[in-house]
């Protein structure tokens, strides 16, 4: 509940006398709050104020807004000047206080925001009774817009390090500290300013006031005053006087818009922080004091500058390397439900630069208790600690003894590879100072060399065999091309040849496909001397020699498996297919073929659930649009890609379909016997797979006539011919007219009863009536007179045959006598199309007419 009170010199009120008296309350607030109010809101003008004011000098007399929490009552009060009481007299004041029961009836307001809020009265009602208030309303102060604006005004944020430092050191100490300002609306502003970048926790028990005469007798921690007032010479009451009136010139902007390149001399580095950041916007300002009271247990007076770079680290900002890991310890320590995620999200940024990495035992602290929450680190936060870890130890010297026992990240990911292989390589570099030196405890200058491989001196023994894994890893990998061709360069490293090969020696068939996968080629051309041929590393050296080209792929694949003792199962086949044939480079239709024996072969006896069946239909792709086509190898792999029903049914939809197209066409290719399974199959082509991709549908159709031309049985031909051409549209008839010139030009025997199915087709079918109009048209005039005459010899010879099979198909007129219709037909055909040509001559200027 939010009372109020007013106090001023007044004919009636509650004391019933004249002078100074409460003149208004709200019923119910208790006679010690009434006499902690009037206390607070004394009134007294400054020394240099005139004894008989006029009105303006009135409307420019210093405002008094202060606050005070006590114990169990929340005060706010604005005192002002008015001149003269009822008896003429000056020096009358009007006070009015708000009691509130607890500072949470301020909502988010702070005091100060209620500067010229409209709850404040200059009097008071006669009835002498005031109403409590349901609800604070703040002024324009309240806006943090309005306190960025002041601050920048004028250079006053250039002084602002220097108020908050002296503000939070005198309160430390409990001492006073005095503003001298102009006047009391910038008092106002300079102490918004102040409470805006303190904790609200901090801000709503610090007492303060914005204007007082006697600063050395006010209950205020935070005074303001003016230039006029005197001030105090006890020796006791010693307060920090900090001069805002203005008298140094303000400093004009440096080249990044700052209006002060260096903070001023004894600033804390919380005064810094926060300047900086008022600077950038009322937003980050925000963010910096919504996260400093978010710290449990709160902050001390003494942690302010700890928070600064803890807050500082969070969101970026420079910091002074060695205050690095004081700022993330802090931040895990005090802010952990930000601590984990923002600390992650920040400390790559903070040691990503490569440079030795400063104090690793508290980093690996740190990194070891965010994982023991159960938090996964970002592979980039590992790099990063771990690249700053190897920078802090030189290569060829012993590591600090302090570093013993550091956090050893998980070093599965390939950056952290990448990490790991730079630094062996500078360690190889120098290896004949390590083995020159033998490492203490080591047994001979190898030991030496491989203590300094395995990074003993850095991790805890029990880190060890990860470590070796992590190492082998790295040697298996082709990032580790450089640290390979260091070894190789070194003639001295030769013992530590065998050693490696020894533990790169694949234990079983997973870890021989893993590291065949990844042995880079240095790495083959260092073990191949020492790797015995029928060892798992004699297997992975043969495996990498066939991946680069050096040896025949599929008889390697086919050597390297026969060397297994038991069958091989279908996901080695596929795992090491995938190896030998990397993603760029496919193999052809006939290895592909091979493969699948090898398949076959297997306990599964399928190629599914591995590669092999979409990489075999890429080939038949690769094939099909290549200047060589489709040949014998492609239709066999085909062939197996159907009937192999686990690998067809790991294929696609589109996929399927390419496959089924050329396992027909591969069949009509074949020019089988014409029945029904032919007839079935031809209709099913021309059905579905004209157009399933060009290059294949194309070939497909082409195969359907070829082989339908194939088919010597007039009726049988003319049945098939019009169903075919009714159901594969243009794409059919096109191959089949364009397979149909060649055989008129080569072939007259089957030439004169295809002629005959054509012109039975031509009666009512407009495929027919092109087929003679254009395509036969059309072959004539190429046809020489020997060739034109073999026709119509064959014509001759096979007039009855025709007659019997195609009945009625030519008009009465010819007696049925087929060499006396093609006579005619060449005939007219020949002419006309001689004179088209001539024409055509002439039309391009090319000839002339006789």
């Amino acid at each position: 509940m939010i009372r109020q009170l007013h106090y001023t010199s007044t004919e009636t009120g509650r004391d019933g006398v004249q002078g100074f008296q409460v003149s208004a309350v709200t019923p119910g607030l208790e006679e010690r709050h009434q006499d902690t109010a009037i206390g607070l809101g004394v009134y007294r003008v400054p020394p240099d104020f005139p004894f008989d004011p006029t009105e303006e000098d009135l409307s420019r007399s210093p405002v008094s807004l202060g606050y005070l929490r006590t114990a169990d009552a929340v005060f706010v009060f604005r005192s002002v000047y008015v001149g003269a009481d009822f008896t003429g007299r000056q020096g009358n004041y009007f006070a009015h206080s708000l009691v509130l029961d607890d500072v949470e009836e301020l909502g988010d307001l702070l005091p100060i925001d209620l500067w010229d809020a409209r709850v404040w009265s200059r009097r008071s009602p006669a009835s002498g009774s005031l109403p409590t208030v349901d609800q604070l309303a703040a002024g324009r102060l309240a806006q943090p817009r309005r306190t960025r604006e002041f601050l920048l005004a004028g250079g006053r944020l250039t002084r602002l390090p220097e108020v908050l430092t002296a503000v939070r050191g005198a309160v430390a100490d409990q001492r006073r500290v005095l503003l001298v300002c102009p006047g009391s609306d910038e008092a106002a502003g300079w102490i918004g300013a102040v409470l805006r970048s303190l904790p609200r926790a901090y801000a709503l028990d610090l007492p303060f006031t914005t204007f007082s005469a006697t600063p050395g007798e006010t209950q205020f921690l935070l005074v303001a005053t003016t230039p006029d007032v005197r001030l105090s010479t006890n020796p006791y009451d010693q307060p920090v006087v900090v001069d805002l009136t203005g008298t140094r010139p303000a400093p004009k902007p440096d080249a990044a818009g700052r209006h002060e390149a260096d903070p001023p001399a004894g600033a804390s580095r919380y005064a810094q922080v926060v300047r900086y950041a008022w600077e950038t916007d009322e937003a980050q300002v925000a963010d910096l004091v919504r996260t400093a009271d978010q710290v449990r247990p709160p902050l001390s007076a003494e942690e302010y500058d700890q928070f600064a770079d803890g807050w500082s680290f969070l969101v970026g900002n420079a910091i002074p390397a060695e205050r690095l890991a004081d700022a993330a310890e802090f931040v895990l320590a005090r802010l952990p439900h930000l601590g984990t995620d923002r600390l992650l999200e920040h400390l790559a940024r903070a040691v990503t630069d490569g440079r030795p990495l400063a104090e690793p035992r508290r980093w690996s602290a740190m990194l070891r208790e965010v994982g023991a929450g159960g938090r996964a680190l970002p592979p980039d936060v590992e790099r990063a600690y771990l690249a700053g870890v190897l920078a802090a130890r030189a290569p060829t010297g012993a590591a600090p003894g302090d570093q013993n026992g550091l956090w050893l990240p998980d070093l599965s990911h390939p950056w952290l590879h990448d990490v790991v292989s730079g630094w062996l390589v500078e360690v190889l570099a120098e290896a004949d100072e390590h083995l020159s030196a033998a490492a203490p405890g080591a047994t001979g200058p190898v030991d030496a060399a491989l203590t300094a491989v395995t990074l003993a001196a850095l991790f805890p023994a029990a880190e060890q065999r990860r470590i070796a894994d992590a190492i082998g890893s790295v040697l298996r990998r082709d990032p580790a091309d450089e640290v390979w061709r260091a070894i190789a360069a070194r003639p001295a490293l030769e013992p530590l040849v065998g050693r490696l090969a020894a533990a790169l020696s694949p234990r079983g068939e997973d870890e021989l496909l893993a590291l065949t996968s990844v042995l880079p080629a240095a790495a083959v051309a260092v073990l191949a001397p020492v790797a015995q041929p029928a060892s798992g590393l004699g297997l992975a050296v043969a495996i990498a020699r066939a991946r680069t080209g050096t040896s025949d792929r599929l008889q390697a694949l086919r050597e390297i498996l026969g060397r297994s003792s038991r069958r091989p199962a279908a996901r080695t086949i596929g795992l090491l297919t995938d190896q030998l044939w990397p993603a760029d480079l496919l193999p052809t239709a006939a290895e592909l073929a091979g493969i699948h024996e090898m398949f076959a072969e297997t306990d599964a006896g399928s190629a599914a659930g591995t590669s092999f069946a979409t990489r075999a239909v890429e080939r038949l792709l690769a094939d099909a649009h290549g200047p060589a086509g489709l040949g014998g190898a492609d239709h066999r792999l085909a062939n197996r890609l159907g009937t192999d029903k686990q690998a067809r049914g790991s294929l696609a939809a589109a996929q399927r379909r390419v496959v089924d197209a050329i396992r027909l066409d591969g069949y009509f290719r074949s020019m089988p016997r014409a029945d029904e399974t032919a007839e079935g199959l031809a209709r099913n082509a021309v059905d579905h797979y004209p157009e399933v991709v060009q290059a294949i549908g194309g070939r497909l159709m082409d195969a359907v006539a070829a082989w339908l031309l194939s088919v010597s049985d007039p009726a049988y031909h003319l049945r098939l011919l019009r169903e075919l051409a009714q159901a594969g549209g243009l794409p059919f008839q096109a191959a089949y007219s364009r397979r149909a010139g060649a055989v008129l030009t080569g072939q007259p025997e089957t030439a004169v009863w295809m002629i005959a199915v054509w012109h039975a087709l031509d009666r009512g079918d407009p495929f027919g009536a092109q087929l003679m109009r254009e395509t036969l048209a059309e072959a004539v005039a190429r046809l020489h007179r020997r060739e034109a005459d073999a026709v119509e010899k064959a014509f001759g010879t096979a007039s009855a045959q025709l007659c019997s099979a195609l009945p009625g198909t030519l008009d009465r007129g010819w007696d049925d006598d087929w060499a006396r219709w093609w006579r005619a037909y060449r005939s007219r055909h020949h002419r006309t199309l001689i004179g088209r040509l001539r024409r055509s001559r002439r039309d391009d200027g090319q000839g002339t007419t006789t």
